[in-house]
């Protein structure tokens, strides 16, 4: 890639850190003039501090000769997007080049035109570098276009976006994405959070895009909690952890409200938001779908029932008298709602979606009666199995092992164990 380095301006006394106001508070970060030193890495030239990717970060990215642009984007569509803490992860750009001037002329005011032109006079794109779990795409979309149109984002970034475009289909037309590096998590595992946090810093300080005349971010990029928000007595961890316990709260009960409460000077629910906004980069909502994500995804991927996972986050499934009770069943319904962005899922749904990947995984294993495979299953019942394997293989118990032994002559593996012949079963579907 060509030299990124170019001399940058300082708007405040240190070089090194800047401090800002936003809404009545005062917000430090550390901001440092870098350049390369080599390849691969990158020294401040005003105190010395330093970033590097490693060689598999090198491998992996736009540093390599070996991937053009469309092989990573073709790298990012295609990696594992899992829960956070296991899943690979995305390094992205979203640029906004000069050329957009002409086409903005006869949509925005000669004001913004004029405000425009100036942040262009020196440089020929302004950037956003950014890190996700998910696809860079979606992340441009759903973390950045409808925070912006939403009102919901408070970053500069989005409010640059407001300010210049008058709707999301001209900004998503407009600003241009590009993969700088895929992380994969096989190579990582478990300091896959790390190294994506490290490859952040590096590109943010790579392209100067924490300078306002290069770019939009506010941030160092990375885990920076601690140096950019300040929380009234009270550690991250522990704000963190009441974040968590809030998807446990429906919507409906209000669990900003829930969170105010517990914080030990109080803190409206507007100062959540923006605490969430400034600690994770992302709204309460975006937060909570993700917590929500971690929780109940893997149960539903293993087949739990909805009563099954009202009993496993402990809510209430029973009143006093002994009856059945709506309101766990009811909550566990409505973050399925939640995290399938779908008003009509339901816990039976979102099963079904992954039940015939589990069924025949298990069926592979050697678990060939309905009430094998219903015991691996928590909450379900043989009843729902043998309704899957009419519905969705067309085939009984018994027509089971015969597919099964079928397949088995077929190959002529007469001397073959029962665990061989179900290993055959594989093919047959």
């Amino acid at each position: 890639m060509a030299d990124a380095y170019k001399k940058v301006s300082y708007d405040s006394e240190s070089s090194c850190r800047f401090v800002f106001e936003k809404s009545g508070r005062k917000i430090s970060f550390e901001r440092h003039n870098y350049k390369p030193s080599a390849w691969g890495k990158l020294q401040c030239v005003d105190c010395g501090h330093k970033l590097e990717l490693s060689q598999d970060d090198l491998e992996t990215s736009a540093m390599s000769e070996k991937l053009s642009k469309l092989k990573l984007i073709e790298m990012d569509k295609n990696k594992k997007v899992r829960p956070k803490y296991d899943s690979d992860y995305t390094i992205y750009k979203i640029s906004l080049s000069k050329e957009v001037l002409d086409l903005l002329h006869s949509v925005i005011s000669d004001a913004l035109i004029s405000k425009l032109e100036a942040m262009f006079s020196t440089v020929d794109e302004l950037n956003y570098i950014g890190k996700t779990f998910k696809h860079a795409e979606k992340r441009f979309i759903r973390g950045h276009l409808d925070k912006a149109f939403s009102g919901g984002g408070s970053s500069d970034f989005h409010d640059f976006i407001r300010e210049y475009f008058p709707d999301r289909d001209l900004a998503n037309e407009l600003f241009s994405i590009e993969v700088l590096q895929v992380l994969d998590y096989e190579l990582y595992l478990d300091q896959i959070i790390q190294a994506a946090d490290n490859a952040e810093r590096y590109w943010i300080g790579y392209f100067h895009s924490q300078f306002r005349e290069y770019g939009f971010n506010t941030a160092p990029g990375g885990a920076h909690f601690g140096e950019s928000f300040s929380l009234p007595d009270i550690d991250f961890k522990t704000f963190d952890s009441l974040i968590r316990e809030s998807v446990h709260i429906s919507l409906s009960d209000g669990p900003l409200d829930w969170i105010s409460e517990r914080l030990p000077n109080g803190g409206s629910t507007r100062w959540i938001q923006e605490a969430c906004y400034d600690i994770y980069g992302e709204s309460y909502s975006d937060i909570r779908k993700e917590y929500i994500e971690d929780e109940l995804l893997p149960l539903i991927k293993e087949g739990w029932r909805g009563h099954a996972i009202t009993e496993m986050f402990g809510l209430k499934t029973r009143n006093d008298e002994g009856s059945i009770a709506p309101s766990g069943t009811y909550r566990v319904t409505q973050w399925c709602k939640e995290l399938f962005d779908d008003d009509t899922m339901t816990i039976s749904k979102a099963r079904r979606l992954f039940l015939p990947a589990i069924i025949k995984q298990l069926i592979r294993k050697g678990f060939l009666t309905y009430k094998d495979i219903a015991d691996q299953l928590p909450g379900a019942t043989e009843r729902t199995i043998e309704k899957y394997c009419f519905d969705e293989l067309g085939a009984g118990q018994k027509e089971l092992k015969i597919k099964i032994y079928q397949r088995y002559k077929a190959n002529n593996l007469l001397r073959s164990n029962w665990s061989q012949m179900i290993l055959q079963y594989q093919n047959c579907h």
